[in-house]
């Protein structure tokens, strides 16, 4: 069907997108490694996990209508729920768990005296 070709084109594209962001977010987080301490480079790699979990949360959920077939699960009440629930914990992982996380990693950086006057 024509909806079923817009879909995977669409989702093909937005992969492109999807890839490069995670590219570019691995680089910035591996370029913020350098210098720091330990606990804070644990910190940063814990968010790239994070990151990998969560955002891959998005895809299997855009896809779940139609990892059972076209009148699978997916496609019922209950598939309804269990891709927003999907949808859900994906944003609550990649936003509130990022936060503390970062939070933390700020913690980190202003106790270490050296951090703070480099950024001064």
């Amino acid at each position: 069907s024509k909806y079923l070709t817009a879909f995977f084109v669409w989702g093909a594209i937005s992969s492109v997108f999807f890839f490069h962001i995670l590219w570019v977010m691995k680089k910035v987080i591996n370029e913020g490694k350098e210098g720091l301490s330990a606990d804070a480079q644990k910190i940063l790699s814990n968010i790239w996990v994070l990151f990998l979990v969560s955002w891959f949360l998005y895809p299997g959920a855009y896809l779940m209508p139609y990892l059972t077939g076209l009148d699978g699960f997916f496609f019922s009440e209950d598939g309804v729920m269990a891709r927003q629930l999907t949808y859900t914990i994906a944003d609550v992982c990649s936003k509130v768990i990022y936060g503390v996380l970062l939070g933390n990693l700020a913690l980190k950086l202003s106790n270490n005296k050296e951090m703070v006057e480099l950024s001064n």
